[in-house]
């Protein structure tokens, strides 16, 4: 090693030293302002530098010693690098510390609100009226850079929400506040959102200019992070004009970006999307290259979309390499999560589809079948939800150029105002058309509540009553019945209680009287007493009229079944307009008529009984061939007292004195007074 090169060596090592020792010297505030300021231009360029050199200051404690401005700056340098990485959380978390340390409004103050909405947007918070209010907050303290920064946020904001138009107004608004500062970098900001908005919007021309300018500008100024995420916005419009071969040569180019930037988030993303094209374009090799690149790195993911597109990914492969086992393995703790959910992503649902064709290769039929039935159901749900919004997009784009066709000096503050107060009347309309169809909703529950009720006694009336003679039927007598020998033993026992009462009373006057005899007491009566007895004994009668057609079956035999029916319905017909409206009349089987008469004696029940024998006899039944037919019937009539009889009992008797009236040549009623 010659003199010289030794002198400059040793010149240099100097120098490090002597930088080194002005380092030490420096005071914390002189050194926490010079990182701060390092971060600070960087931020944009290398976020994840960044990162770590915020992590260098937290540990080094210094900036618990600083003045608040700078500790406000921190924070915000903070904010805006987690955010750029979306780790949202500690953005948000980063934001909130920098507003508790301000002391007036200021651009630092203004700014962090906005990193604190944009955090939020992300955890699904409705940011929109904060938005707002933070835009009328810039306004007036005149700041047109954070008016243009909120509205670009505002702008994101609709652009998720799937209100492209509004979406637009408010770029647009953006681009035309930043045109009033000199702030070059901004303008390329907002102009590659709006290429963004207008890829969804599917106008790819004017998408791909400005994507392509942004990306040059950023390239140009060495923006190495906003470069990248130009190049993946540029890919995925070429991949969406079917320039596949394009968007590969781009990711790719993005990929080496990445790795020179240690970003393995977008590294996993990108080995992912390659891995997606070439799996389509049937290059299994490079398929599978890319996706065991991407399975080093997706520990580094944790956006759902991108991890369910790499799981589709791997499971698509083992199902083309017939590992069915594997594919099952992998995926049935997936499926149970799937179906949990209301909202799937597109590579969620195809998962089920891959399930569907692994069951199917184990032979596992009906699985499959199931699986791919659920695939389907929500695929079609997602497919059409997916067509409709296309063409609400493509509308959505000839409604703003003829926007601008007709306005060319627009005002798109005012197009999105005009926007905003149409969306809100939509939401009224909308609030008042669901209270329209609620009101119907309620209209039409209180119409089935009456159809059911009404259809609930109809059928209540059909199993109580017989279907051709619409009279009761025996299941309905036997409640009836049951009732009123319920009602008779309450009778019975208030009648025992006030005769108890009774006897008391003449009790108590009869010792009172012996003891001190009054002119004008009462005597004790014992055959009044007996009167009372036997007449709660006799009380409340009973009685059964049972019924039977004479012939019936010759009858039928003769004239046929029809005509039989008719004798039926003819004589329930008499019945039911003779008989007292306390009466109950039911047809107890085939040809069997039983009427239950309550609080009647046996000389009532009898006349009703020869009534009812007459009417018959003297009607006049009518075949179809206009012959006249004579029809009678026998009738046994029973009384009873006895409360404790079940009905059953009582039909045997009646039954008894039916049998007696058809052995005594028929036509003809046979009566008893039942007594034990």
């Amino acid at each position: 090693m010659n003199s010289s090169i030794k002198v400059t060596l040793w010149a240099f090592i100097a120098l490090g030293f002597s930088v080194i020792n002005a380092y030490a010297a420096m005071d914390p505030k002189d050194k926490f302002l010079q990182a701060l300021e390092g971060i600070e231009q960087i931020t944009y360029s290398l976020p994840i530098k960044a990162k770590a050199q915020i992590s260098e200051l937290e540990e080094d404690y210094i900036i618990l010693s600083q003045p608040s401005a700078l500790v406000v700056r921190y924070y915000l340098a903070k904010a805006t690098v987690y955010g750029l990485l979306e780790e949202y959380d500690r953005s948000l978390e980063a934001a909130q510390l920098g507003l508790k340390r301000t002391e007036h409004t200021n651009v630092e103050t203004l700014t962090l609100k906005l990193r604190e909405i944009q955090a939020l947007r992300h955890q699904k918070v409705d940011v929109l009226p904060k938005l707002d209010a933070l835009l009328i907050e810039a306004g007036n303290d005149h700041n047109a850079q954070i008016e243009s920064e909120v509205l670009l946020a505002k702008s994101l904001y609709y652009q998720e929400q799937g209100e492209f138009k509004k979406s637009y107004a408010a770029i647009m608004t953006s681009i035309d506040t930043a045109k009033s500062i000199d702030n070059k970098e901004l303008m390329e900001r907002i102009s590659h959102g709006l290429g963004q908005i207008l890829v969804q919007l599917q106008d790819f021309d004017r998408s791909q200019l400005l994507l392509e300018n942004s990306y040059s500008y950023f390239k140009q100024r060495k923006m190495s992070y906003s470069q990248l995420v130009s190049l993946l916005d540029i890919s995925k419009l070429q991949e969406s004009r079917n320039q596949i071969t394009a968007a590969i040569e781009t990711y790719k180019t993005a990929l080496k970006l990445a790795q020179i930037l240690g970003d393995g988030r977008h590294r996993f993303r990108i080995n992912i999307e390659l891995a997606r094209l070439y799996r389509d374009t049937n290059n299994r090799d490079q398929m599978r290259f890319f996706l065991k690149k991407a399975e080093e790195l997706q520990y580094r993911e944790s956006q759902p979309g991108y991890l369910a597109t790499f799981q589709l990914l791997q499971t698509q492969d083992l199902l083309e390499q017939k590992r069915y086992g594997e594919v099952i393995e992998f995926v049935e703790p997936l499926i149970a999560h799937i179906q949990q959910r209301s909202n799937l992503l597109i590579q969620q649902i195809e998962l089920l589809k891959v399930a569907a064709q692994a069951y199917a290769g184990q032979n596992n039929y009906k699985q499959a079948y199931e699986t791919y039935d659920f695939y389907h159901l929500r695929s079609l749900t997602l497919r059409n939800v997916e067509q409709i919004e296309n063409l609400q997009r493509q509308q959505m784009l000839f409604d703003l150029e003829r926007l601008q066709y007709e306005n060319q000096d627009l005002n798109w503050n005012n197009v999105l105002q005009k926007l905003e107060i149409e969306n809100h009347q939509k939401t009224f309309h909308l609030l008042g058309e669901i209270v329209f169809f609620l009101a119907l909703a309620l209209i039409g529950l209180l119409v089935i509540f009456i159809w059911a009720n009404r259809s609930r006694i109809k059928m209540g009336m059909l199993a109580k009553t017989d279907t051709l003679t619409g009279l009761y039927n025996r299941r309905y007598m036997e409640e009836r019945f049951a009732k009123h020998q319920s009602k008779s033993y309450q009778n019975s026992s208030e009648a025992l209680i006030k005769l108890a009462q009774r006897i008391l009373m003449w009790q108590q006057t009869w010792f009172k009287g012996q003891s001190s005899p009054k002119k004008n007491a009462e005597p004790f009566d014992s055959a009044q007493l007996d009167e009372q007895i036997q007449h709660n004994e006799d009380a409340k009668p009973i009685s059964l009229i049972l019924t039977d057609i004479d012939y019936f079956k010759v009858i039928n035999d003769t004239y046929g079944h029809a005509f039989g029916d008719q004798v039926l319905v003819e004589i329930a017909a008499i019945f039911k307009s003779s008989v007292r409206s306390s009466d109950v009349v039911a047809r107890y089987g085939g040809e069997e008529f039983l009427i239950l008469l309550p609080d009647t004696d046996l000389s009532v029940a009898s006349e009703i009984a020869e009534t009812l024998r007459r009417k018959i006899e003297d009607h006049d039944f009518v075949t179809e061939s206009r012959e006249s037919v004579s029809v009678t019937s026998s009738f046994g009539v029973l009384t009873a007292t006895n409360t404790d009889l079940d009905l059953q009992a009582l039909c045997e008797e009646v039954d008894q004195l039916l049998y007696a009236a058809k052995a005594s040549g028929r036509n003809c009623l046979k009566t008893r007074w039942l007594t034990y």
